[in-house]
């Protein structure tokens, strides 16, 4: 957890001792969190145990209080928003790119990819976090057509976290359910809807004293692109645009150290942009094509809760602000992908950056035509 600069403004009184003010660099709703777990001094149960800690530690070491208040509210909302967005991300692969045209005897194709990411969050609002996160999809499409095929595809991804006393994993699951429409020029248009939930387990060290809760979050997003894919001898050049639609939302729930998180949601619609450049290397039965993609996208719209509002034993609460994604995105990505009569394989890697965050993203993948 990042540590915070702390300015203490201490008012000398006659007798030498010092007035409790203190300001804080940093996030203000830390003030809250320390007001709200003042008031609890008076209560019993292993909330008075977190709160007589964080009391002395006000009293004896700044330092220590501000780091302390910083743990027990700590911000999950921009991990939340981030880690779904990029499980959504790799959900939407299989639509990502144009679809290729069917031979002669094929009618279904099988599907699999394993990936792995790592993601770094720096912010001001307490809400920092590094990831490692693996995963796998599956999914079965079919031919309606040369032209046309739906599917539908299977995400799990398995995220863990650690970041000074504050520890988080999550497993979420996803199905995706996807169309696609290329026509003889080069036109594609591709379209998916995804569905998902994820299961979060949050561990917090409160001056040695562990601090446990999980809860659950749910989410959807819809998303359409479409472009052109434009050929050149052995080159391909692949404009497309596409806008996408996100909802999330948490519901209530408590943690170890009796705190009641209220619900609150967060939605998005934004628009994307991106090119891909490629070159054939062309064999008797295979092509080989290298690539190399940059795009970025802007959130056009956004609305939900404005802060999680979490009360304590006391009746007393505090409200953590929404740490949402910067509107801004760039991502770019090279990879390569081998092409047969009756199965595809690709390796990829793609860079995606917003404000204070960077993911490096990377997946296998296999595709098997019936």
């Amino acid at each position: 957890m990042k540590k915070y600069l702390l300015f203490v403004a201490t008012v000398f009184l006659g007798h030498g001792a010092y007035a409790a003010d203190t300001a804080l660099w940093g996030p203000g709703y830390l003030n809250q969190v320390a007001n709200a777990w003042a008031s609890i001094i008076t209560q019993t149960g292993p909330s008075a145990v977190y709160a007589a800690r964080i009391q002395d530690a006000r009293n004896t070491n700044l330092a220590q209080f501000y780091e302390l208040i910083s743990i027990i509210g700590n911000n999950d909302t921009a991990i939340t928003l981030f880690e779904t967005n990029r499980h959504i991300d790799t959900a939407m692969t299989p639509v990502a790119t144009p679809m290729r045209p069917r031979f002669e005897t094929q009618r279904f194709l099988v599907d699999a990819a394993v990936f792995g990411a790592t993601n770094d969050y720096d912010s001001n609002e307490n809400a920092n976090f590094k990831t490692n996160t693996t995963g796998v999809a599956v999914s079965a499409q079919i031919y309606l057509a040369d032209s046309t095929q739906i599917g539908v595809e299977y995400t799990r991804s398995m995220t863990d976290t650690k970041d000074d006393k504050v520890y988080t994993d999550a497993v979420t699951n996803s199905l995706t359910l996807f169309a696609q429409y290329h026509a003889r020029p080069g036109w594609f248009l591709n379209g998916a809807a995804n569905i998902g939930k994820t299961r979060w387990a949050n561990d917090k060290t409160i001056a040695g004293v562990k601090d446990s809760g999980d809860y659950d979050t749910e989410f959807l997003a819809g998303q359409i692109s479409g472009g052109i894919q434009l050929s050149r001898g052995p080159i391909v050049i692949t404009p497309q645009i596409g806008a996408r639609y996100t909802y999330v939302r948490s519901d209530r729930h408590i943690d170890g150290a009796a705190q009641s998180f209220e619900k609150w949601f967060f939605n998005t619609l934004a628009a994307r942009a991106g090119v891909e450049f490629a070159y054939d290397f062309v064999g008797p039965d295979f092509r080989l094509r290298p690539m190399v993609r940059i795009g970025g996208g802007y959130d056009a719209l956004r609305h939900g809760s404005d802060f999680v509002r979490v009360h304590v034993l006391s009746g007393q609460y505090y409200d953590t602000p929404i740490d949402a994604p910067s509107r801004f995105a760039l991502d770019t990505g090279v990879g390569l992908r081998f092409y047969g009569p009756m199965f595809s394989a690709g390796l990829e890697y793609r860079l995606d950056l917003r404000q204070d965050y960077i993911n490096h993203n990377g997946w296998l993948t296999l595709k098997i035509a019936f």
